[in-house]
């Protein structure tokens, strides 16, 4: 089956098939939910304790969740980026540091015209669905207006250009509308530079101030980790 033409939302997918596992795939037309409807049928009559039949069908319907969700991104389009690092390490107190790198056989010019064009550079993330430039030129202190995507919600944050470095980097944050301490203030640090072996080292870090108190320390660590490998997922398949 081909995807419904113009079915962008992998989070409707995601939140189909997390309530039904399959059902995110039948919705963008993909065979691969005869698969998942028949795992969840023999799970539900399995000879299994309601708590045990519970856990399995919520494990499926993650796993299921996640894979329809991935059928709706792009595949790799260009080559054979390798990440060399990936540093999920968590917080520190309230303090965050992610930090991907990816070695890319591109030369470094190639690879910065690719990281320079903000707007679709900046949409190779887990949640960046769209970023827009308020401004003419890219100068430290352009303002940012990028719009989020998780779950099925839609929601603006804003930044600012902190730092251009032609050719080399540049750095930028990312702040709650509701203000500057809340919602995970954070900022990118983004970096280009010569590789091993005639590559180019991709170096992506993020630092911020963790803000969700309610949540457990634990399952907070859990979340920062899966973001971090979905973001350097989503770099090497596009470079």
């Amino acid at each position: 089956m081909a995807a419904i033409p113009g079915s962008s939302d992998k989070w409707t997918a995601f939140l189909l098939s997390l309530a039904v596992p399959g059902a995110g795939q039948l919705w963008v037309r993909r065979w691969s939910c005869l698969a998942w409807f028949v795992a969840a049928a023999t799970l539900s009559v399995l000879p299994l304790p309601l708590a045990g039949r519970v856990v399995a069908l919520t494990v499926l319907g993650m796993c299921s969740a996640e894979h329809a969700k991935r059928s709706l991104e792009p595949g790799r389009q260009r080559g054979s980026g390798t990440i060399s690092r990936v540093s999920c390490g968590g917080m520190r107190g309230t303090a965050v540091d992610l930090c991907i790198e990816l070695d890319v056989p591109r030369p470094c010019n190639e690879v910065w015209e690719i990281v320079a064009d903000l707007p679709s550079f900046l949409c190779i993330d887990p949640f960046h669905a769209r970023v827009r430039v308020l401004g003419p030129r890219l100068d430290a202190g352009a303002s940012l207006v990028l719009e989020h995507r998780v779950f099925g919600l839609t929601f603006l944050r804003f930044g600012r250009l902190l730092q251009w470095d032609e050719g080399r980097g540049y750095a930028f944050s990312d702040l709650s509308a509701r203000g500057p301490g809340r919602g995970f203030p954070h900022a990118f640090f983004v970096t280009v530079g010569p590789g091993e072996g005639g590559r180019t080292r991709l170096r992506v870090r993020v630092r911020g101030r963790w803000t969700a108190h309610w949540l457990p320390l634990g399952l907070g660590q859990w979340w920062l980790r899966y973001v971090c490998a979905e973001h350097a997922r989503l770099l090497r398949a596009a470079l």
